[in-house]
């Protein structure tokens, strides 16, 4: 009972965390997944044809157009919008309403990445991290990644974060309760959700069947786990066949959209060998640098050297296999997405094409929790995250400081994400978020009180403090010094934002400052 109060808290903070965010401007990457699902159920079609010029994530095929988008979010919330436009009150509303878009990623996106969040907490316990690091871990995962920005968006890349980490945990649960072939069939389906949601994740998918095949002690549990990826990918396969022509021409292979086509034409998919700038800037750029906008992770340093310590023991908790498998799984998104000619993700916050390994990427730190760092770093990268959460997560790829050139501008500008309080008690500005504080701080004060107190205490370490001095110091210069070269794209690209929201909210106060910003953009 007491393991249940406490995954129930963790799951409320994080659904809470995630659930009380909404960004109402959808630019392509979300848009063009909710035109599929809109075709599907208010038209009965799976081209976008009538959406085509809303969005310019397309493919082209056969006469018609198509989302370019990975089809395992539309998927996932189809049911949920055919049920909501048959059987409740929205079915009065137009299609894609902004309520019906907020209660299918509530359900497809959201309450999966709280229940990732549980699951993580139970694993890095059974792994035998101490509990209350493994707790802090899973905050530092809540509020210190741009995991939290992408539970509260229609994104495919979190859905892919969510469900290959549960494969993943539900391998290790089976494989150590001796689990018969059905729930292994469940986990390989996870794994093809994963692949279906993110066409990046079939890399994961294809380490987690390897993975799968090392941890089973028999041969109908892999088989079982194989066949439930495969559901996954002959649903896959009949809709590349359905609009593309055969069962391997991916959308991305068909592009519509002419600068996307011709990086798309690069290697597969676009995926060519890793640009080793890209790689210097997923890692430490200021708009798109992992240790930079999230510099928690640079705990995961050491904690991977301690896990390696650890799996050399032959521990039955945490072994070779897991290493392995969250190691590659970390290595080769940052591989691919470097290699990728659209590594930069465009219009967004941090490296959006890294959010499905974040949960593994995390996992280390459990076990080498510095306590007295983790709160720096874990305050540096809730202050970034957050800003772009409470802000908007859309800031474009040209902008070399998205803190000091784009998101804090727009806070003075009075460019705010909705929430709760806004679009249900029409309150609007900084206070429409005290509530969000109150209930988190109370939701990890309930959490807190259920973790149990057992096992050693971290400690900190002196040996390690230049490995976070040093790059807080140089994240502090990065954000003081680093500027976009020409101010007039900074202005013009602030226009645009608040252009987009003025529309959407229909805010008079957000056009004004629309326009001074376009001034500002055509001045000598």
């Amino acid at each position: 009972m007491a393991d249940r109060r406490t995954s129930l808290a963790l799951f409320a903070l994080l659904a809470f965390s995630a659930a009380y965010f909404h960004h109402p401007v959808e630019y392509d990457n979300t848009s063009s997944r909710y035109y599929l699902m809109s075709a599907a159920i208010d038209y009965g079609r799976l081209d976008i044809d009538l959406y085509k010029d809303q969005t310019i994530d397309v493919s082209v095929a056969g006469g018609h157009t198509y989302s370019n988008k990975a089809i395992g979010t539309p998927l996932a919330a189809a049911p949920v919008y055919w049920f909501l436009r048959r059987f409740t009150p929205i079915r009065h509303d137009a299609p894609l309403s902004r309520r019906a878009r907020y209660i299918c990623r509530i359900v497809t996106t959201t309450l999966p990445y709280a229940l990732t969040g549980v699951v993580m907490f139970r694993l890095l316990v059974n792994f035998g991290a101490v509990p209350m690091d493994a707790f802090l871990t899973l905050l530092a995962y809540a509020f210190g990644t741009i995991a939290w920005i992408h539970a509260s968006m229609f994104s495919g890349h979190q859905m892919a974060a969510n469900f290959g980490f549960l494969s993943f945990a539900a391998v290790w649960f089976a494989s150590r309760r001796g689990s018969s072939p059905p729930v292994w069939f469940l986990a390989g389906l996870s794994a093809g959700l994963a692949a279906l949601a993110d066409y990046t994740a079939i890399f994961m998918a294809v380490v987690l069947v390897m993975y799968s095949i090392v941890k089973s002690s028999r041969r109908p549990q892999w088989i079982a786990f194989i066949l439930g990826g495969a559901v996954m990918a002959v649903i896959l396969m009949a809709y590349n066949r359905r609009c593309f022509g055969g069962p391997l021409s991916f959308s991305y292979a068909n592009l519509g959209y002419g600068e996307f086509a011709e990086g798309s034409r690069r290697g597969i998919l676009g995926v060519v060998l890793p640009n080793p700038s890209a790689f210097l800037n997923l890692l430490i750029s200021p708009s798109r640098g992992i240790f930079f906008i999230m510099p928690v992770f640079l705990m995961s340093i050491p904690g991977f050297a301690a896990l390696a310590r650890c799996s050399t023991k032959s521990q039955p908790e945490f072994g070779r296999a897991e290493l392995a498998t969250i190691s590659v799984i970390v290595i080769g998104y940052l591989l691919i997405d470097a290699g990728f000619y659209g590594w930069h993700g465009g219009w967004t916050f941090g490296p959006r094409y890294l959010v499905p390994m974040l949960p593994f990427a995390i996992l280390p730190i459990a076990f080498a929790l510095d306590r007295r760092w983790l709160a720096a770093l874990l305050a540096v990268s809730f202050a970034q995250v957050a800003l772009a959460q409470v802000v908007m997560p859309h800031t474009p790829e040209d902008i070399k400081n998205p803190v000091l050139e784009c998101l804090i501008p727009l806070f003075h500008e009075d460019y705010f994400s909705e929430n709760v309080m806004s679009r249900f008690a029409d309150i609007h500005g900084v206070v429409s978020f005290v509530p969000w504080i109150f209930g988190v701080v109370a939701l990890i004060a309930i959490a807190y009180r259920r973790i149990p107190r057992d096992g050693p205490a971290s400690t900190p370490s002196a040996s390690r403090a230049p490995l976070y001095i040093f790059p807080l110091v140089g994240i502090a210069i990065g954000l003081l010094s680093i500027r976009t070269a020409d101010e007039h794209t900074v202005h013009y690209y602030r226009s645009q934002l608040l252009g987009h929201a003025a529309y959407v909210q229909r805010s008079p106060t957000l056009a004004r400052n629309a326009v001074e910003e376009k001034l500002m953009s055509d001045a000598p």
